[in-house]
């Protein structure tokens, strides 16, 4: 959950009067967000469930249609006439990642015409952790823990800095 801060002192003093912070209604909310999350992972399980049911049905479908040579069909089911269904095939293909750093795989994919598919990209969840690292870097160096707010900010000015807010459940 994503929250702005207020933008003055006054903002701020009106957030404490309007967030009664009793113990009750804080345990309360807890209880409200203990009881949304088991709901939640309730309907996941039985979501997982019914696709691995749904993942079984394709499969003995997918056999059926091989085994009597058909591709698709029409079928009236549940009152809709002309179901259409048909197979379908989409194929993956990757590398691990690194994998353009080795000279063979990359003389492969130039010597093989592929020299327009290469492009200079960084995964987002790499470039995060450098951020993060030289954030770091910058705390231990100077100090300081906000990179948003502080003029020791390591990170170029257009890198958007986002924080998710939110609950860590630990089971016990």
């Amino acid at each position: 959950m994503e929250e702005t801060l207020p933008a003055n002192i006054d903002d701020f003093a009106n957030l404490f009067d309007d967030a009664s912070g009793t113990q009750e209604i804080v345990v309360a909310k807890a209880r409200a967000y203990l009881d949304a999350r088991k709901a939640d992972e309730e309907a996941e399980t039985e979501k997982s469930r019914r696709y691995k049911i749904l993942e079984q049905a394709e499969t003995e479908l997918i056999r059926a249609m091989d085994a009597a040579g058909v591709k698709s069909l029409k079928i009236d089911h549940d009152g809709v006439a002309n179901n259409g269904i048909s197979q379908t095939k989409k194929v993956n293909y990757s590398l691990p990642a690194g994998s353009l750093d080795n000279p063979d795989v990359m003389e492969w994919i130039l010597l093989n015409g592929g020299a327009d598919i290469v492009k200079s990209t960084i995964h987002h969840a790499t470039f995060g952790s450098f951020c993060k690292e030289l954030v770091e870097q910058s705390v231990q160096k100077f100090g300081h823990g906000d990179p948003a707010a502080t003029i020791m900010n390591p990170l170029h000015p257009l890198i958007k800095i986002a924080e998710r807010r939110g609950i860590m459940l630990r089971k016990g």
